[in-house]
Parts: structure tokens; C-alpha cells; sequence
């Protein structure tokens, strides 16, 4: 079995979506530490200030304050030795598929809600 992540960071809205992401992370031992932003402004903020940076970024796109799309353009001004050890993963019920087109020409993860731990497993495999 693989070693579960150091570190996820969920940036996410939805209470129930949070609480559902993290069972599916602690319940098949995905990572060892998660912590969570209520959105976009937040989460860079909380992204910023850690010493030790968050091997994956899960993602909601729609929220207010600071949306997904907009938490991604301010996460790229970063200075890049904040980046470089970081994953982002788009989880959102878009069906958009400028939203879908817009994950791949960046090159990011993209898994729909409800999510699944196959999906969680499939991206973390790669980490």
C-alpha cells in the first residue's frame, strides 16, 4: 500500500463537500494532514503562511469571495519555490465544458463531484 500524503489542503465552500472529502481521504489513508479553506481567499492566505507546503490543492470552483479560477491566477503569481511541490485538483459538478477545457489547457486535475475515492487515488498516484 502506498504511504498516504504529508499534506492536503481542501479549498471548498460547501460544509457537507468538506466533510465527505475528508472521510474519503482518512478512510482509505490517502493523507496524513488535511486542512481546510472556506474559499479562495482564504485558502492562498492559509497556502501562503504554512512552512510546509501542501502536496495537494482540492478545489472547488464555484465560491464566493474568491472562486476557483481566481484562486488558480493568484496561486500562479506565487514565487515559484512555493509551487514547484504542489498539485491543484479541480473538484466541482461542472459540466461546463469551458470549465472542462480550461482544466486540461492548464493541466490540472479535474474530478467531479460527488467525488469518488478511486479518482482521489488515481491523482494521488501521481504525486
Amino acid at each position: 500500500m502506498k504511504t498516504p500524503i504529508p499534506l492536503v489542503l481542501i479549498v471548498d465552500d460547501d460544509d457537507d463537500c468538506i466533510l465527505f472529502t475528508k472521510l474519503l481521504l482518512t478512510k482509505n489513508d490517502l493523507a496524513s494532514e488535511i486542512i481546510v479553506a472556506s474559499d479562495g481567499v482564504e485558502g492562498i492566505r492559509l497556502f501562503e503562511n504554512l512552512s510546509f507546503k501542501p502536496n495537494l490543492i482540492i478545489l472547488d470552483l464555484n465560491m464566493p469571495r474568491m472562486n476557483g479560477w481566481e484562486f488558480i491566477d493568484t496561486y500562479n503569481q506565487l514565487p515559484f519555490e512555493q509551487l514547484q511541490a504542489t498539485i491543484i485538483c479541480i473538484a466541482s459538478a461542472t459540466t461546463d465544458p469551458a470549465d472542462i477545457s480550461k482544466a486540461e489547457e492548464l493541466g490540472l486535475h479535474l474530478i467531479t463531484k460527488p467525488l469518488k475515492a478511486e479518482y482521489l487515488k488515481e491523482v494521488i498516484g501521481n504525486i
